[in-house]
């Protein structure tokens, strides 16, 4: 008894043909691999990367002016702790912000961008220890996070052959802020006109 070629199962079709005479079919997605576009994805996540990572790297510098300043009380490991909080909040918070993205695209930056500003002005009218808990460390790390990893995916969807390069310039962003951060802020502090707030 020989089997036939093809066999039809309800809606299904099975092919029994030898596998040299298959003919493997490659999903067609493609990437715009740059453009005007593509590579404007690239700057505003490099700027995200920048004020999201680059801005975490200051924490020493707020860690020194807390233990001179509002939180001279506190120990040098209890002050750490607000910059360990929000770094874990920043890694732990693509849980959320990257099926968030997968669900609803990019429109859900928005609110984060917001929370994060909200985080920093909130953090300039802080005095206690709390204070300085929830709305840098805690705030500021989850809005972090629910903008770091959708920016790094949305730049993976607009390249595959020259992704390491567009996501190198986007991670760039991080090294960048953590250079300019800590002279902005330290210079800032430092001068009386300007302060704290």
């Amino acid at each position: 008894m020989s089997c036939p070629s093809e066999l039809s199962i309800g809606r299904v079709t099975l092919d029994n043909s030898p596998p040299e005479q298959l003919e493997l079919e490659k999903p067609a997605t493609t990437f715009p691999e740059g453009g005007t576009r593509a590579w404007m994805v690239v700057l505003g996540a490099f700027c995200v990367s920048f004020a999201t990572f680059g801005y975490m790297n200051a924490f020493g510098v707020y860690q020194d002016y807390y233990t001179e300043h509002f939180l001279s009380s506190e120990t040098s490991s209890n002050i750490s702790w607000i910059g360990s909080v929000q770094v874990c909040f920043l890694f732990s918070g693509s849980i959320v912000g990257g099926p968030l993205f997968d669900r609803y695209g990019a429109s859900v930056i928005h609110v984060p961008a917001i929370a994060m500003v909200l985080s920093v002005m909130m953090t300039s009218l802080c005095k206690e220890y709390y204070q300085f808990m929830l709305a840098q460390g805690i705030m500021g790390g989850i809005a972090s996070g629910m903008l770091f990893a959708p920016v790094m995916t949305c730049v993976s969807h607009y390249f595959h052959q020259r992704r390491s390069a567009a996501l190198g310039v986007t991670v760039s962003g991080s090294s960048i802020g953590g250079i300019i951060f800590p002279i902005a802020l330290s210079k800032m502090l430092k001068n009386e006109s300007v302060g704290f707030g």
